[in-house]
């Protein structure tokens, strides 16, 4: 190789570099990490404290996260997770070994003024491994969440199921709609 080569292939290098730098330093956003999730926690047991004979009112906090049977919004789409179930399958569906299945019931209704599509993939579970776990594409409880369009006052209900460890202590249903803007979701704690 001859020595003009050589340079031009320094330069290259350095100018390469260089630019790499500057991206790297224009948009260090790039280079994080973007996950807005955190594991999930059991809630902390009250625990008594010892005080006056006399009682006082007391006040229920409000959860940081939702609980089963909350009713939420997102754009005027009301979602309401009415209760859980947890199952070892049927119909010859089968969690793999050290799993099991939750089935989340979910009633959704469309109290704005345009027509709503609702998908499944809109909603996933994160279990206390650190798991984002999507819903099954198969339904043994013949009452899955169909892919509808709701009208403006429509409604549907069905059955969602994910696979989360066995002894999952604590679970977060996820409703994220438009996964560009992930301040845009609503959660609730599955015991």
């Amino acid at each position: 190789m001859n020595r003009h080569a050589w340079i031009r292939m320094t330069i290259s290098i350095l100018i390469a570099l260089i630019l790499a730098w500057w991206v790297y330093e224009a948009h260090p956003g790039w280079f994080r990490n973007h996950s807005s999730f955190t594991l999930p926690v059991l809630a902390p047991k009250p625990t008594a404290i010892p005080g006056p004979a006399t009682p006082r009112p007391r006040l229920s906090p409000t959860p940081a996260v939702p609980r089963v049977g909350t009713t939420q919004h997102l754009d005027d789409i009301w979602i309401t997770p009415m209760f859980i179930e947890e199952s070892a399958g049927a119909g010859g569906i089968l969690p793999n070994i050290g799993d099991q299945f939750l089935i989340v019931h979910l009633h959704l209704v469309n109290r704005s003024q345009f027509d709503f599509p609702v998908r499944t993939a809109d909603f996933q579970v994160l279990d206390s491994r650190g798991e984002l776990v999507a819903p099954l594409t198969k339904d043994f409880t013949r009452r899955r969440l169909r892919e509808v369009t709701l009208i403006p006052r429509g409604f549907t209900s069905g059955t969602l199921i994910f696979e989360v460890p066995l002894h999952n202590p604590v679970a977060t249903l996820i409703y994220q709609h438009d996964p560009l803007d992930p301040s845009k979701r609503k959660e609730w704690q599955l015991p």
